[in-house]
């Protein structure tokens, strides 16, 4: 028997997870396909064009055909593939730390800006704490942008520290202390940070039982959703960890630090007022690209 052509596996790829109703089934065969061939996507779609009839071997079939199989099932193509893009550069996941979003990247954006564009803060040696690392996508990425600062990635989650660390590797980055820590506890002296950043949980339990299967299914619960404590009557808001590290940071920051969170795109009014304090200043809340509420700034009151 002949082996299968590209072209054909693409389309029978295509339309198997277009038949399990995955999202963008086209895309998400594409990027396997090309990953099991060792191609990134772009020369993949050129050979594509290209040699169309190219006969793909029975082996490397067979490893395309039980990634398709997997994501038929909703498991994301990061997960897959081992990997996400973030801010440009390609980072290590796992099922143990969430997929990156392309609207945490505004949180980068904002602190590269806040340091870096005129008139600049502060291109002086500081400090940073990313708190809820998980991947260390932001944590190193803001070691890469702004390379006078040094930072500590916190997370509750050891597999989570583990994969940061290797990110941090894989990027060359030295300049991160890594620690295992509850976020919400107070894991750093008074008034050592010049910036406080965090993406914590912050989607509520009735918000969770509503998302996606591929997100509620396949990431980890921890990273969405805020812990309760055993004796908890309620189920979580969504507002618990944003409110610690409100106080955490109020704190932790220097005069004149920066605070940035990523929260959910109702939140803008409640995590406005809790910044609504002596100790803030310039507390606002910054939309997205979809127009969304998604990042709650605030600098630490110089008095």
């Amino acid at each position: 028997m002949p082996n299968p052509l590209l072209h054909n596996s693409l389309r029978q790829f295509t339309a198997l997870l277009h038949q399990h109703g995955v999202d963008s089934p086209r895309l998400s065969a594409e990027v396997l396909l090309a990953h099991t061939l060792g191609m990134d996507r772009n020369d993949f779609l050129k050979t594509c064009l290209l040699t169309p009839n190219m006969p793909l071997d029975a082996e490397l079939y067979a490893r395309a055909e039980a990634l398709i199989l997997r994501r038929s099932t909703g498991e994301p193509v990061a997960y897959l593939i081992g990997e996400k893009e973030f801010y440009g550069r390609a980072f290590g996941v796992t099922a143990s730390t969430l997929v990156p979003r392309p609207e945490t990247e505004l949180l980068v954006e904002t602190a590269v800006s806040f340091f870096t564009a005129p008139p600049a803060r502060n291109t002086e040696a500081g400090y940073f704490i990313d708190c809820g690392t998980g991947s260390g996508c932001i944590a190193i990425t803001l070691a890469l942008e702004l390379p006078f600062m040094r930072g500590i990635a916190v997370d509750t989650s050891r597999a989570a520290l583990q994969v940061a660390k290797t990110n941090a590797a894989r990027h060359h980055v030295s300049s991160l202390l890594f620690a295992q820590a509850d976020f919400t506890m107070p894991v750093m002296l008074p008034q050592s940070m010049h910036l406080f950043v965090a993406n914590p949980p912050y989607i509520s339990q009735k918000e969770y039982e509503g998302l996606c299967h591929e997100v509620r299914h396949f990431e980890p619960a921890t990273a969405l959703v805020p812990r309760r404590s055993d004796n908890a009557v309620a189920p979580a808001t969504g507002l618990e960890d944003l409110e610690a590290l409100v106080r955490q940071a109020a704190t932790a920051l220097r005069p004149d630090g920066l605070l940035l969170m990523e929260m959910g795109h109702t939140q803008g009014s409640a995590v406005l007022a809790m910044l609504q304090h002596a100790k803030w200043q310039e507390a606002r809340i910054i939309a997205d690209l979809a127009g969304l509420d998604r990042i709650a700034m605030a600098v630490r009151t110089a008095k």
